[in-house]
């Protein structure tokens, strides 16, 4: 009987071919190459092509860093099943067995490491070592910058604009806690009418932008917003959640994962500066959010058209009108110069 270990020593794809060791257990290995290595990791296939059974073993590993002659890295035992005779096998892996470094060093991988196979021929040619020369390792990946801090949030109403505070996770804050950035929106006409772009963003599947993150981000918009006065609907287009406080009532309330175009408030009476607060979350994929709002002026007032009496001077004397009727009395006095006629009485005209 004899049972086959191909062991191969890899890391990102190595290239590999066998050695061997004639044996009951036959060790199998490629033999020496130049590798680059970053995390390595050992593959091994344990092979019995003999013609009786092979009894549960297990196998190991073990690193010489530096190549002289003391093993640094133990990389454990693997276990291995009992294998049917005929070519029955199993594979063995040891995954980030060791952190390469450049150098040349040594690795031994034993089969039947504790003996556990009886009647070998030779229980001395179970292991094999092999030298592996590492001279180039992969550039890492670069470690993603942490979204600069913001500070607390400033949970001040800025005048005819917004300032939004950006939280880490799906629960905006409304208080002053830390915040990864916060940022002022353009400025807002004042008194303002309708507005088309009060709050205007979509990042798509790309970084919400100002905290460089794609999900579980959420935002806080705060604003004194002066309006005209007149009856006001608000907009709002949001993925995912969102709501919406006027004068401090909650007009719009879509606390979900969605994709939205347009929820609109019920009418709205408002006049000068009024306090507006926007919150909102992302969970996943896509990330959007605007606030927009319509206008209506309110009706001109009606007023009643008055008549105007007249009282003419007689002999010098300004006449009162009559205001029992409820008339309006007016007086005019006015002078002027005849060019015709310099001695005439300008007061009669």
């Amino acid at each position: 009987m004899k049972s086959y270990l191909y062991t191969i020593p890899n890391a990102l794809a190595l290239t590999t071919a066998i050695i061997y060791v004639a044996c009951r257990i036959l060790v199998a290995l490629f033999p020496d190459g130049f590798f680059a290595i970053g995390q390595s990791w050992f593959h091994g296939i344990v092979l019995n092509s003999g013609a009786v059974l092979a009894g549960a073993s297990e196998a190991r590993l073990r690193i010489d860093v530096d190549n002289n002659g003391s093993w640094d890295v133990d990389g454990g035992y693997k276990p291995v099943g009992s294998l049917s005779d005929g070519a029955y096998s199993q594979t063995i892996d040891w995954t980030n067995a060791w952190t390469a470094v450049r150098g040349r060093h040594k690795y031994e991988i034993c089969a039947d490491a504790k003996n556990a196979v009886p009647n070998e021929l030779n229980e001395n040619n179970n292991c094999v070592t092999r030298l592996l020369d590492v001279t180039t390792l992969p550039t890492p990946t670069p470690t993603p910058t942490p979204p600069p801090a913001g500070g607390p949030c400033d949970i001040s109403f800025p005048e005819n604009r917004f300032r939004v505070c950006f939280f880490d996770g799906t629960t905006p804050s409304g208080n002053a806690d830390p915040v990864l950035r916060q940022v002022l929106e353009p400025q807002i006409p004042s008194p303002v009418g309708a507005y088309a772009s009060a709050v205007d963003h979509n990042w798509g599947t790309a970084r919400v932008t100002p905290t460089q993150k794609f999900d579980q981000v959420s935002g806080t918009w705060r604003g004194k917003i002066n309006f005209q006065p007149g009856t006001y609907v608000f907009h709002v287009a949001s993925d995912d959640g969102v709501r919406l406080r006027v004068g401090g009532t909650r007009i719009i309330n879509a606390w979900q994962d969605q994709t939205t175009d347009d929820i609109a408030s019920n009418p709205v009476e408002l006049s000068g500066p009024t306090n507006v607060v926007l919150f909102w979350y992302e969970n996943a994929d896509n990330a959007k959010i605007k606030l927009w709002w319509d206008f209506t002026p309110p009706p001109p007032e009606e007023l009643e058209n008055p008549t105007v009496y007249l009282s003419w001077p007689i002999d010098n004397e300004k006449i009162d009108a009559d205001l029992d009727g409820g008339l309006m009395p007016v007086t005019l006095d006015w002078s002027f110069e005849d060019p015709e006629d310099e001695d005439a009485d300008q007061s009669r005209y």
